[in-house]
């Protein structure tokens, strides 16, 4: 697809469409470029001047070369001059570009910031975040390091005072040119950009207010409203030279877009209320007819509130010849895409219907994996190359241009943010146990692929029923799915590209399926994720047998994954062995309880016995099967030596510090809603006390108690069958001496000495602060599962 580098001017304007209210009808694009200007602002240049607030300058091209292979290139620079509480100004820069090339699916990214960038990054989480991703990022950015993929600039970041020219620290540099033009230059260790960016059409001012958070009574912007002012050239001729070391020059030519915003630049406040989170979508096309077509909406929520609001969906539509048409639209989004690398779900095809204008067009991106990192933020956006065709006006049409579908960028909840992987995870899980009798799923699930001389079909729909039904029974119902995502992340944070193993997902989410089948056989228990244990739905020998079935699906899986690398796979199956072990012995350890050392410490008055005998069941049982997902996506990303070790040892003492606090919050389950019959809780209140069970924060309360007052609740727990009065008064009495603060003390410093040997050998990406977020969060949850 062809576009015209200087259009015609066809037709001013489609029937029903109006001119924006206001704006005079400018001339026609044939005059100088420098004469374009804001319909009612003034000289396009002077707004383009540096200013304090947050200001950005982001271009959109779309190029071919003379081999017709297409090229997207989006270049972004951010300026930000926040005022601080002491007087002084926080100044803080930064820049990026994305070059997509959809014939080869190949997207790369690079982000630049400054020392004042990575400080913001640091103050930035100080409210709205979850605390245990906020102080992993302080802490990751406590060195004056960015958070990778971002990278430091190599020198000082310059703005002119009197006119458009930025210079970022050597890397990217903008100005404005003779002819009234743009003049980008960008600079990486793998490439070199050269673009030559003349308007054909004039500046389109956009609204003053874009994103109000909650409107106050008389229609005034509320909380948190940011006041704004923007202008948009909707298609620029782009003429642009591309270099890589050892290679000639490659010439493009393109159109393009340019966007100009200018906004406050404050932080929230200390005491002020919870900042807004917002999300909005952004199209830019260009039609091959000269039309451009500028979709937008936003949303914002207000978490203090609990209410929503955002602006309704509009077009607008810039003719050839630059007379600019605002409509009412509707945007409506599908096909959508959950990133594997953030867990950020972002629509990739638009439905775009202004009737009014006679437009419609279907929207898509060229391919899914478009995704890039925020500047000066820690949050990620969809930028992709899009293709477009439908109607304008009566007529077929078709262009191209880009999308942009930013979520919000705040993560005020771990749990809710790894729970996003679920979608991936069950699409993996339903591809190996499928909905219904496939053959040849059944069959590689039987081991009969492939197939054998005897007829399968027979043994189909019964080895679904017997095989299958089961592990999809508590499978659909799956938890917060964190184990899935240390497997992922632990090949991100090594910079392995984790999107072709999504089958590792599902693998972990069945080992752990498997071991709670045969748990619950063991322990009898009668639920299980909020529905029956699967021994009670389809009889114990069933969930024994299919229990144990699932623990060998990992060798389907990793044939898959690894077909030709059969050293690696034997260092996989070795990881999985081992963690299978472990996970076994762990449990044979808590079937066999811990009462004969429980009644010694409560005889001695020494704990060091029994803590060390939960400790280390808690290790095996919990911490060895996540130290074994840990120790895949290590493998998978070439890790060895010290660092698989320390990956495998911080790991396992995730596991630990998750099964600590996942004793103490089954105290806190009766004491935090005692009479209270709908409250939420995830298992029976008490559940570990009226099983009889040596928990952590009971072992812990062995120095924290009297004698007689330790021999008292010991008498309760031993006695099994507790009521949920005496559960309550063993759970108030284990918080009241200190023993369930004091268990998770000991959680969060056995994290923190795990993690201290890993740290300096792994990377400061968006992964390892994640990795170190969900050590924290295990120590220190206040949910259970």
């Amino acid at each position: 697809m062809a576009l015209e580098a200087t259009p015609e001017a066809r037709e001013t304007m489609p029937s029903g469409a109006r001119p924006a209210s206001g704006d005079p009808a400018p001339a026609p694009s044939t005059g100088s470029p420098a004469s374009f200007g804001l319909p009612s602002s003034g000289r396009r240049g002077a707004h383009e001047v540096p200013r304090p607030g947050r200001e950005s300058w982001r271009f959109t091209v779309n190029l071919r070369d003379a081999r017709g292979e297409e090229h997207g290139l989006m270049v972004a620079f951010l300026a930000r001059r926040t005022p601080r509480s002491g007087g002084d100004v926080l100044l803080s820069h930064g820049c990026g570009w994305t070059h997509s090339m959809p014939r080869s699916r190949t997207y790369q990214t690079c982000a630049w910031r400054d020392a004042g960038g990575v400080e913001l990054a640091s103050l930035d989480v100080s409210q709205g975040w979850d605390p245990s991703i906020a102080e992993s990022v302080r802490e990751a950015c406590a060195g004056g390091r960015p958070i990778a993929p971002d990278r430091l600039l190599p020198g000082p970041v310059t703005l002119a005072s009197d006119r458009l020219r930025l210079d970022f620290g050597g890397v990217a540099d903008l100005s404005t040119a003779d002819d009234g033009g743009y003049h980008l230059v960008l600079r990486d260790d793998h490439e070199t950009w050269d673009l030559r960016l003349r308007p054909l059409k004039p500046a389109v001012a956009e609204p003053a207010v874009a994103e109000p958070a909650v409107t106050e009574p008389g229609g005034e912007p509320g909380r948190d409203g940011e006041a704004r002012e923007a202008f948009l050239v909707s298609r620029l001729a782009v003429d642009a030279a591309w270099t890589r070391p050892g290679r000639p020059p490659v010439r493009l030519t393109g159109v393009g877009s340019y966007e100009w915003v200018h906004g406050a630049g404050e932080l929230p406040q200390d005491g002020a209320s919870p900042p807004v989170d917002r999300a909005h979508t952004r199209i830019v096309l260009h039609l091959e007819d000269g039309w451009d077509v500028v979709a937008r909406q936003s949303a914002v929520h207000d978490p203090a509130e609990g209410t929503a609001a955002g602006r309704p969906p509009s077009v607008t539509l810039v003719a050839p010849d630059g007379t600019r048409h605002d409509v009412v639209a509707r945007l409506d989004a599908g096909e959508p895409w959950t990133s594997i690398r953030t867990l950020n779900s972002y629509p990739t095809t638009w439905r775009v219907d202004a009737p009014q204008a006679g437009l419609a067009l279907r929207v898509s991106a060229c391919f899914q994996e478009q995704e890039r990192p925020l500047l000066l933020g820690l949050g990620a956006s969809l930028e992709a190359v899009v293709t477009a065709e439908g109607e304008l006006h009566g007529r077929p049409v078709r262009g191209e241009g880009w999308l942009e579908v930013e979520p919000p960028g705040r993560i005020r909840d771990f749990e809710q943010r790894i729970e996003s992987l679920r979608e991936v995870t069950h699409a993996e899980v339903v591809r190996l146990y499928p909905d219904s009798p496939e053959p040849d799923s059944v069959a590689a699930l039987a081991g009969l692929a492939p197939r054998p001389a005897w007829p399968v079909d027979v043994v189909t729909e019964p080895l679904h029923r017997a095989l299958v039904a089961p592990v999809r029974h508590l499978a659909d119902g799956m938890g917060k799915g964190w184990r899935s995502y240390a497997a992922i992340a632990t090949m991100e944070m090594q910079g392995v590209d984790s999107q072709p193993y999504r089958a590792l997902a599902a693998l972990a989410e069945l080992m752990h399926t498997a071991s709670l089948i045969v748990d619950d056989v063991e322990d009898n228990a009668p639920m299980r994720r909020g529905r029956p244990a699967v021994h009670r739905v389809f009889g114990q020998a069933s969930a024994i047998n299919t229990g144990t079935h699932a623990y060998l699906v990992f060798d389907l899986v990793v044939r898959h994954l690894l077909p030709d690398d059969p050293e690696r796979r034997l260092r996989l199956y070795q990881a999985y062995l081992d963690g299978m072990r472990r996970n076994h012995a762990g449990q044979a350890l808590d079937i066999l309880g811990h009462h004969e050392v429980m009644e010694e410490a409560v005889a001695s008055g020494d704990a060091t016995a029994v803590l060390e005998r939960v400790r280390t069941t808690h290790r095996l049982k919990t911490g060895g099967m996540v130290r074994g997902v840990g120790e895949f996506g290590a493998v998978l990303a070439g890790a060895d030596g010290e660092l698989l070790a320390a990956i495998g040892a911080y790991f396992e003492t995730v596991g630990l510090a998750y099964q600590i606090s996942d004793d103490v919050m089954d105290l806190r389950a009766v004491l935090a809603r005692p009479g209270d019959p709908g409250a939420r809780v995830a298992r029976v209140p008490g559940e570990d006390i009226r099983e009889g069970k040596v928990t952590y924060p009971l072992a812990r309360a062995v120095t924290l108690l009297p004698q007689a007052r330790l021999r008292e609740i010991w008498e309760i727990v031993r006695s099994r069958g507790a009521d949920r009065a005496a559960a309550v008064e063993v759970a108030e009495t284990l918080v009241g001496c200190g023993a369930t603060a004091a268990a998770m003390a000991d959680a969060r410093h056995a994290v923190d000495e795990a993690w201290r040997p890993l740290q300096p050998l792994l990377p400061v990406n968006r992964h390892t602060v994640m990795i170190r977020a969900l050590g924290l969060y295990a120590a220190e949850r206040h949910q259970d599962e």
